[in-house]
């Protein structure tokens, strides 16, 4: 170890609280580096288990593949082989517009393995057992159309696809150029319905149909690589000579994806958080070296003196970094991580809510790469705040350090005062605003921390509040269910022998159904809206016309325009309804500014601005029957608990074997998810606040309190010439103040356009007319406050100290 080192070991230990001060804050440096990598690869992880669970861990696939090549991949490693049995045209799914691309069922045969590795989720029935029963995904409801209830004897020609004499797969888009050849009937029962698989492509010609693996070789397989690395699959695939399917939606978490949205999305949300952490640390750190140096500027000079050269003076201080680097990392590397594992249980339910459900575990992940890279940031961070102000220090002239020149300005016009403020402020405040002009480095350094703080407060609490804002506008109001099913093509009788199934569904604890059908048009009061006539329970409506001082006998009518503007409320006005084919009929309507019950979604928009919902009880819905209108049906379910009911209505529409199109949603679920996601939002946001705000209070407390230190012998030089405690201790609230009023100066408006710009761009992001932007004077009330306090307690520390030393030994020596 040189004399150097040796020599900046004993100014560490001399300047013990500056030290501690800075190990405090590279450690909550490195703290938050981890804490963002650890988070990051632990909600990595989280993402590829969730897409495992959803889609299979596979990496490639090779559809329709030869058995000379299945063979030979399941010889390599881990490769799962699925019979690919072939094609069969689905009658009816073509004359579906959304099934126009998509003719087929594609039949595969799923041995103990392949069930195994490939995700299959149960809606309905049971699994097939053996190559004569068949699952049937739902999609083939939904989008070809084609009713398959179970129980349903399949008779099918299957065969292969080819074009040209190439063999097709799933991979390979449907055109009317291909055929069917080598075509086999096959006799297949249906005994259940599954979830749409995830691995199969969206453009697939063919719904994938499972049954049970035949006994003997199989032409073609499917085959299914899940590879150690799976970084390695493109080449792994192009290697192979052959057509593959990359499984994206999980290869994309590992960084291989076509995606250049999706990386770009990665790379950019990392980098900012690293270089707003960053940005908060250097000041730290760069202050503490600073200020470090300025109370060795004599010292400095001394060595330079005796022949120390600049490149020595570098290494002393960069030593001095690793050293604080050294307890600082490895303590912050441990902070880091212990916060993610104490945040994870507070946070798995939420995750699992908005990932709808899943089984999948949110558990703590620490990756070796990751840790070794927020290291390395750590140390970066800490190498870079000390070489600045050290090549600084090196390239000072010998004079000035010796006579320390440099900092501290005391001619006339650095330091004047006009008289007015002399004045106005007094004695202490003049002294208070002369230290400031003096030394302007350190001063600007503890305002730009402070105002650091304020802003990053502000604008997490305007980031927090505003995606609070957004998610209540969708959830304010109680929706009518958990659970809502909506159909525009079923008959009244079909409707509601489905609805009395899914009344008595297992936790299905209360349930409603309305008829809604939509007019041409209305008019009246002058004004021209699209209007819906709604009919609903009687005894809902009864109530509601009863709580809302009007007669049961009276139609109610609701009309708004597209931002909920209300027209005619309490008023009763005449509308004339109008069909397609131009009957009409005028009903008086009571005018309110709600309904009973929440009407049905339209998919086919609206073409006026203005809404009419004309609510009706059921037993009066006969007086409209001289309209010619399409009446859609829908249902409301509450549950206790709504995933699990959802799970079973699914079932019961799939036995119906309805080929109806339909809508369920889980209303509960969606609301859920927001309220989790709201959540989540506010618990990272205000742990990164808090975090970069106990960087900047560090940053200020050793800023302030060794500034103070520094003018140890400055400030009993004031008390010895007679200045009282009483006025001390004003001159350093005067101090207080002014640092205050200057950080307040630049954070307020600086933090109060940003929260603005905040507001208007997740609002305009969600597309809303009428989002108010909120100026955030809660948040700036209480960083201000925070402002003040902070520098407050910091001074009364340092003069706290200063006060209990004996004077004459500070007159004697102003070093620290």
């Amino acid at each position: 170890m040189s004399i150097l080192h040796k020599v900046s070991l004993q100014g560490m230990r001399r300047s013990r609280t500056r030290t501690l001060v800075t190990i405090l804050g590279v450690a909550l440096s490195a703290a938050l580096f981890t804490a963002v990598a650890t988070f990051g690869t632990t909600l990595l992880q989280y993402l590829i288990d969730g897409s495992a669970a959803k889609n299979g861990s596979w990496s490639v696939e090779f559809p329709a593949a030869d058995a000379e090549f299945a063979t030979a991949r399941q010889a390599e490693g881990d490769a799962v082989c699925v019979q690919s049995l072939g094609y069969a045209v689905l009658d009816g799914a073509q004359e579906s517009e959304q099934s126009a691309q998509k003719p087929y069922l594609y039949f595969v045969g799923f041995d103990d393995t392949d069930f195994a590795a490939l995700p299959v989720q149960l809606i309905a029935g049971r699994l097939p057992e053996n190559d004569h029963e068949v699952l049937i995904p739902e999609h083939v409801a939904l989008k070809a159309g084609v009713n398959l209830p179970l129980g349903t004897v399949l008779d099918m020609a299957v065969g292969t696809r080819t074009r040209d004499g190439a063999v097709l797969g799933q991979n390979d888009i449907y055109t009317d150029s291909e055929v069917l050849s080598d075509t086999t009937q096959r006799r297949y029962t249906v005994v259940g319905t599954y979830q749409r698989p995830g691995y199969e492509g969206h453009d697939a010609p063919g719904y994938t149909a499972i049954t049970r693996a035949g006994a003997g070789e199989c032409a073609r397989y499917d085959v299914y690589v899940t590879l150690p690395n799976p970084r390695q699959a493109v080449s792994y695939a192009e290697s192979s000579g052959v057509s593959y399917v990359l499984n994206d939606d999980l290869l994309r978490f590992y960084g291989v994806s076509d995606n250049a949205l999706f990386n770009a999305l990665l790379a950019s949300v990392g980098g900012v958080l690293v270089a707003i952490i960053m940005t908060g640390s250097v000041f730290l750190i760069y202050n503490a070296f600073h200020i470090s140096l300025a109370e060795r500027t004599h010292e400095f000079g001394l060595l330079m003196s005796i022949g120390a050269t600049a490149r020595q003076l570098r290494g002393a201080v960069l030593f001095e970094g690793l050293c604080i680097g050294a307890v600082g990392i490895p303590l912050g590397m441990l902070a880091g991580v212990g916060c993610v594992a104490a945040l994870l249980p507070l946070l798995a339910d939420k995750f699992r809510t908005m990932a709808g459900g899943t089984s999948v575990a949110l558990r703590l992940t620490v990756s070796a790469p990751a840790l070794a890279a927020a290291a390395a940031v750590s140390l970066v961070t800490i190498l870079l705040s000390a070489y600045l102000p050290a090549r600084r220090a090196a390239r000072t002239p010998v004079m000035e350090c010796l006579l320390q020149t440099n900092e501290i300005k005391t001619d006339s016009r650095s330091v004047h005062i006009s008289p007015l403020a002399r004045r106005f402020w007094g004695v202490e405040g003049t002294l208070a605003l002369k230290n400031f002009r003096r030394n302007r480095r350190q001063y600007r350094s503890i305002v730009l921390s402070l105002t650091l703080s304020v802003i990053l407060f502000v604008v997490g609490c305007t980031f927090s509040d505003t995606a609070h804002r957004i998610g209540s506008v969708y959830t304010a109001e109680a929706s009518d269910g958990d659970l809502t099913f909506q159909t525009d093509d079923m008959r009244e009788d079909e409707f509601l022998a489905l609805y009395d199934r899914m009344v008595a569904a297992d936790g299905v604890n209360n349930a409603d159904w309305v008829a809604q059908a939509r007019l041409a048009h209305a008019e009246g009061g002058g004004m021209q809206p699209d209007a819906y006539l709604l009919f609903i329970d009687d005894t809902l409506y009864s109530d509601f016309m009863t709580s809302a001082g009007r007669s049961g006998d009276e139609l109610l009518g609701t009309l708004y325009d597209t931002e909920h503007n209300l027209y005619f409320v309490g008023a009763t006005t005449d509308f004339t309804l109008y069909d397609a084919g131009g009957q009409a009929m005028t009903v008086p309507l009571a005018m309110e500014a709600s309904y009973p019950r929440d009407g049905l979604a339209q998919v086919d928009g609206t073409s006026s601005d203005l809404i009419l919902t004309i609510t009706v009880p059921r037993s009066r819905q006969a007086e409209f029957a001289a309209l010619d209108v399409k009446t859609a049906y829908g249902a409301f379910l509450w549950a206790d608990d709504p995933d699990a009911a959802m799970r079973t209505v699914q079932g019961i529409i799939a036995e119906s074997g309805t080929a109806a199109q339909y809508t369920l949603l889980n209303v509960a679920s969606m609301f859920s998810t927001m309220r989790s996601a709201d959540f989540v939002v506010r618990v990272f946001t205000f742990s990164f606040a808090a975090m970069m705000a106990a960087i900047s209070a560090a940053n200020v407390f050793n800023t302030v309190s060794t500034n103070i230190r520094q003018r140890r012998r400055e400030l009993a030089m004031l008390r010895s010439i007679g200045m009282a405690d009483r006025e001390f201790d004003r001159m350093m609230r005067f101090e207080c103040l002014f640092y205050g009023l200057r950080t307040l100066l630049f954070g307020v408006p600086l933090a109060a356009v940003l929260s603005c710009g905040i507001q208007y761009a997740m609002g305009s992001a969600e597309q809303f007319t009428d989002f108010s932007i909120q100026f955030p004077w809660q948040s700036l009330g209480i960083s201000a406050a925070g402002v003040f306090a902070l520098v407050a307690v910091t001074m009364l520390y340092a003069v706290g100290k200063l006060k209990k030393e004996n004077l004459l030994d500070a007159l004697r020596d102003d070093g620290v």
